[in-house]
């Protein structure tokens, strides 16, 4: 897999840290991350079938927490829209709000009559 933003990185590092890194250095990097969250995913792949929880469920506080947050956040959008609306029927309800048309002065030769 290619490293991406390798200059920047090295950038990072060496003002960071004072490391001089090069592109050699961040692919080993980018290649034992890998290889470590591979590890990871075999692993827990191997513990949650020896548990007989193929199936990863969530526990009750984490699905009474998900509703919370998600009643709370429709609850929030909702307060921010009603307010947005009236805001804007009050500015549309005021007269002073509105400008007045443009005067047009006639014209001295009564042209375009």
């Amino acid at each position: 897999m290619p490293v991406f933003g390798a200059t920047r990185l090295e950038r990072f590092f060496r003002l960071a840290a004072e490391l001089d890194v090069d592109k050699d250095d961040l692919k080993r990097f980018s290649d034992f991350v890998e290889r470590k969250l591979h590890d990871l995913l075999l692993i827990g792949q191997a513990t949650a079938s020896a548990n007989l929880r193929d199936l990863v469920e969530p526990s009750a506080e984490q699905v009474n927490l998900f509703s919370l947050m998600e009643w709370a956040g429709l609850a929030i959008i909702s307060i921010i829209g009603i307010a947005w609306l009236v805001v804007l029927w009050r500015r549309s309800a005021r007269g002073d709000r509105v400008a007045s048309p443009i005067p047009v002065a006639p014209s001295p030769s009564g042209a375009g009559r």
